[in-house]
């Protein structure tokens, strides 16, 4: 080849790849353009929709990866001090693009990644959620839908800025969730409270009427450390108490719902208690009558050790704007020695009763008590007498 013909060849090529590179240059500044203008309407259709500023920093899109969505932020409403209701690090949504000619949303997995959510309530009582977004969450959606996982990780909610209020490493997933009747949907979960870690799980028929559900919420080792301040007016240690419990609620809306709970408080540090108690076991069994709208106390038992042990049965019914309430109370044992009722006083006796009946209502101050209680090798001493 000729000298002249491979100097025309090349630069031919350098002109070639000029215009590729040229052109691509063009085609992303036009893509950014077009993809800054898509999010600027973007946020202000979701900013009229949800009453209060929405911004959305960037997104993604491909048919095998999903449209991703990233730093979603929800500002406070208008009229409210500056700051934010909701942050999200990000948001995957897989869908089933079939499904849309049959006018419906399927999606294979929505997943919120780091999500905070920060309720703050003013001076004059108003929290950061514009009016608009409550009408949003009351009203039932219309719209066909189902998604086959919804999963939330690593949230973070609170309330007030209050360490009381707040409840970190959130994760959620439900599977089968739809607008559709007769699918159950199952729950699980996990959360964090100052250290101390929680579990859900269980299952629901949203959908159905009445709803049914089957929940419990668990924690083995559970340390009550924000309720610091609040537990210790009552003489009890935040920091020597351990809790483990299971909460459990089945049932549906039409008949009502069973509530259980096992809490066992171990390693107490109730000052109240004069000696040490191992654990301190309470079991609750009681039944929702939503339709009666009232709650019957099917067993309430606590047991301490030796200490004491009781039970209680019973049932509260609102009636009009005021709760009637009914109970019986048994005490299998109460050992006086185990308690401090009064500084420089001690105290010893063991109670027991029969069946102790308790009625009346909340508004008006007369109790009705009958029944019986009886001390044994009861004494008192004291410094001065």
């Amino acid at each position: 080849m000729q000298p002249a013909h491979r100097k025309i060849i090349k630069i031919s090529l350098a002109l070639l790849s000029l215009f590729v590179v040229a052109g691509l240059l063009f085609t992303y500044i036009q893509y950014r353009d077009l993809k800054n203008t898509l999010l600027i309407r973007i946020s202000g259709k979701a900013s009229a929709f949800a009453g209060q500023k929405v911004e959305i920093e960037d997104f993604s899109f491909s048919p095998s990866a999903g449209i991703n969505i990233y730093n979603i932020v929800i500002k406070n409403p208008e009229g409210y001090a500056p700051g934010e209701l909701l942050k999200i690090r990000k948001i995957l949504l897989k869908l089933r693009y079939r499904a849309l000619f049959n006018r419906k949303l399927h999606f294979e997995d929505i997943v919120i990644s780091g999500p905070e959510l920060k309720i703050t309530e003013d001076d004059k009582g108003r929290l950061n959620i514009s009016e608009k977004l409550k009408e949003f969450f009351r009203k039932e959606p219309s719209l066909k839908y189902h998604i086959n996982e919804f999963v939330i990780e690593s949230g973070l909610t609170g309330f007030n800025r209050d360490e009381i209020y707040r409840i970190s490493n959130i994760n959620l997933g439900l599977k089968e969730l739809s607008s559709d009747s007769g699918i159950k949907t199952l729950i699980s979960g996990s959360a964090s409270y100052e250290g101390s870690r929680a579990s859900l799980d269980g299952w629901t028929y949203l959908k159905d009427e009445p709803v049914s559900l089957n929940i419990g919420i668990s924690s083995k080792d559970f340390t009550p450390g924000p309720l610091k301040e609040l537990l210790s007016r009552y003489g009890i240690s935040a920091d020597k108490t351990k809790i483990s419990f299971r909460l459990g609620a089945g049932g549906d809306t039409g008949k009502g719902i069973l509530l259980k709970s096992e809490i066992a408080v171990k390693e107490a540090g109730f000052k109240f208690f004069r000696r040490e108690a191992e654990e301190i076991l309470l079991d609750i069994r009681a039944f929702l009558n939503i339709p009666d709208n009232s709650i019957t106390l099917e067993n309430i038992s606590l047991r301490s050790g030796d200490i004491t042990s009781a039970e209680l049965k019973g049932e509260i019914k609102r009636v009009n704007e005021d709760f009637l309430y009914r109970a019986e109370l048994k005490i299998g044992r109460l050992d006086l020695a185990g308690f401090n009722f009064m500084q420089d006083m001690k105290i010893r006796g063991i109670v027991t009763s029969g069946d102790i009946s308790l009625n009346g209502n909340l508004k008006k101050e007369i109790r009705e008590i009958s029944g019986f209680i009886q001390l044994s090798d009861g004494a008192f001493s004291s410094q001065d007498t």
